[in-house]
């Protein structure tokens, strides 16, 4: 089983979050040592929003070579047939590292109802995939979008591909999720309440052909990961294997990914990203294909 560990800022305390790409010249160096380290990705989520996030991924994508950019971005801020054209550039600067995360279900979400955001947010994914593929030009009239000779000429490196991940904290979200991620960024917390999250997800992503091609991502923090915080070296002896016993039932649940943000030096991301991450592909090795179903039958009482 792939196992994969994202940095991501903005799970850190909120002033280390704003702080982190304010400065392009400190996450510069950040960000240089995560590529190097071995992180698979990076979150980019600015406080300035989608449009400061776009801009933030260019900077990330030249100062890294290896890592998935993923951009946070909000339905309705730019218009589809924009965002398309834009994200299709953004894709081809970052030679095919460009990943589309939606965390909430858009901008106009207080001002009328969560299910009004998602269902936005679900017309605009369907407009965006479409947009990234067509042959050509294509009109459209739904409840949030009227489009009229949409055609995206020049595609980025991955056209259709660009993974899709959206952070599903409700049920609502669920269903847009189930039907257009790649990714789906589940609510932290015990094993058991991810494992349920996890099950419903592909109940509801059966509906549409997708229970087998989601991937689950965690949010966990190194303190977590060791059970405490940590104290002195990090090379302690048997401190990688208890992080791997903390993570491994979340794996078996059917969890491939760990987003974490209290990052802050070299040797930390080292640590994680070499040391634990090498055991916990190890010890994942030995989990049947069907995780979920096998945690389901072992711990169920």
């Amino acid at each position: 089983m792939s196992i994969a560990f994202t940095l991501s800022p903005s799970l850190a305390a909120v002033e280390a979050a704003e702080d982190f790409f304010f400065n392009p010249d400190t996450y510069r160096e950040q960000l240089i040592l995560a590529d190097r380290s071995g992180f698979s990705s990076v979150v980019v989520d600015h406080t300035g929003g989608t449009l400061a996030n776009l801009d933030v991924a260019a900077n990330v994508a030249r100062a890294t070579d290896a890592m998935t950019i993923i951009v946070t971005h909000l339905a309705g801020v730019i218009a589809p047939t924009v965002s398309a054209r834009q994200l299709a550039y953004l894709d081809r600067l970052t030679e095919g590292r460009l990943a589309l995360r939606f965390a909430s279900g858009g901008p106009d979400e207080g001002l009328t109802s969560h299910e009004a955001g998602w269902r936005q947010t679900d017309e605009y994914l369907t407009l965006l995939k479409r947009l990234w593929s067509n042959a050509y030009p294509f009109d459209h009239e739904g409840e949030f979008y009227s489009v009229r000779a949409g055609y995206v000429p020049e595609k980025g490196p991955q056209g259709l591909g660009i993974s899709l991940r959206i952070a599903a904290t409700t049920g609502v979200a669920m269903k847009v999720a189930a039907r257009h991620a790649d990714v789906i960024e589940l609510v932290p917390g015990p094993v058991q309440d991810v494992a349920n999250q996890i099950e419903r997800v592909r109940s509801l992503a059966s509906g549409f052909g997708r229970a087998d091609k989601i991937r689950f991502a965690v949010p966990v923090t190194v303190e977590q990961m060791v059970a405490g915080r940590l104290h002195g070296s990090l090379h302690q002896p048997a401190l990688a294997e208890r992080a791997v016993l903390a993570l491994l039932p979340y794996v078996e649940a059917g969890a491939s990914e760990f987003m974490i943000g209290d990052l802050r030096t070299a040797e930390t991301m080292r640590f994680v990203a070499d040391e634990i991450g090498d055991l916990l592909r190890n010890s994942a090795r030995r989990i049947p294909a069907s995780p979920a179903v096998r945690w389901h039958h072992r711990h169920s009482a």
